[in-house]
């Protein structure tokens, strides 16, 4: 086992500072906000940056060795450091820290997904209630894209994780903590079920804010795992605000582990937690391990 620091390509390391950002050549700015990370199938690492959005492949010694494109509908053309400034500047792409939070890669390690935080600019933003999934083929240049509904208005997706090709768990939440929590839940979703396939929204530039038209179907979604459900003894005074890491952990008999985790967002006073739950295989049908060559 061994640390390594994320480094640009030409060996500049790179930091989640917002005073890394360069105003004048934005493309060169060294500010890395890695929300998603997944171990690829021949020892590679793929992190998701929320502020390009992008996509990047790292070596396993922490060297950026490429940017794997997205969309250009989600990005913005005045990035800012200041957010409010950003937010005023643009008509299209993600807001202030609502990119690509999540990120999945398929259990095959051809495929990865990331997911928005938010709604696009362009889908009414904070107020939207449609996400968009991005499915990224590694050695390919396509993409697809899919309409994931929130609950309600006000949430927003902060992980993503495969359960094979098509399934996936989400976390879905409020920003809210302690107390005021109302909504961190696990949601199944699926792109393909019985037989129907959600639509693939990449040729649509601007979603509506709630409902969707007939021509689109979203993916289908259902609850796995409540956090907040008093049967687990977490919620309270002390439950976080922002949960945030998803992954699944070593077998246990004919247990699958899920480990959900927290993010401390640096706050030296505010723990970081990590919660392991013992999945059964009923629970997760269809379930597929990740491949390493």
């Amino acid at each position: 086992m061994a640390t390594h620091l994320l480094k640009t390509e030409t060996g500049e390391q790179l930091v989640g500072s917002s005073k890394a950002f360069d105003l004048l050549h934005p493309d060169k700015s060294l500010r890395f906000d890695c929300e998603g990370l997944r171990a690829g199938r021949n020892g590679q690492i793929f992190i998701s940056d929320e502020y390009g959005p992008m996509l990047y492949e790292f070596s396993s010694d922490g060297i950026r060795q490429r940017s794997l494109p997205l969309p250009a509908k989600l990005r913005i053309a005045k990035p800012n450091a200041d957010p409010m400034q950003e937010l005023i500047s643009n008509r299209t792409g993600r807001i202030p820290n609502g990119g690509t939070e999540g990120l999945a890669i398929s259990p095959d390690g051809s495929t990865l997904f990331g997911i928005m935080q938010n709604s696009l600019i362009q889908d009414h933003g904070e107020n939207g209630h449609v996400l968009r999934l991005i499915a990224a083929p590694i050695a390919e240049s396509a993409r697809r894209e899919y309409a994931y509904r929130l609950e309600s208005h006000g949430l927003g997706v902060s992980e993503i994780l495969a359960i094979n090709d098509h399934e996936f768990l989400c976390i879905e939440r409020d920003g809210a903590s302690g107390t005021m929590a109302a909504m961190k839940k696990i949601m199944r979703a699926r792109i393909t079920w019985g037989g129907k396939t959600a639509t693939d929204i990449s040729e649509v530039q601007s979603l509506p804010k709630k409902d969707l038209p007939s021509t689109i179907q979203p993916v289908k979604k259902s609850e796995f795992l409540n956090l907040l459900n008093p049967a687990f003894g977490l919620a309270g005074a002390s439950f976080p605000k922002k949960i945030e890491g998803l992954t699944f952990g070593p077998r246990i008999g004919k247990q699958i582990s899920l480990i959900v985790c927290s993010d401390n967002d640096f706050v030296a006073a505010q723990p970081s937690r990590f919660f392991w739950f013992a999945c059964d295989e009923s629970d997760l049908p269809g379930f597929q391990e990740q491949k390493f060559d």
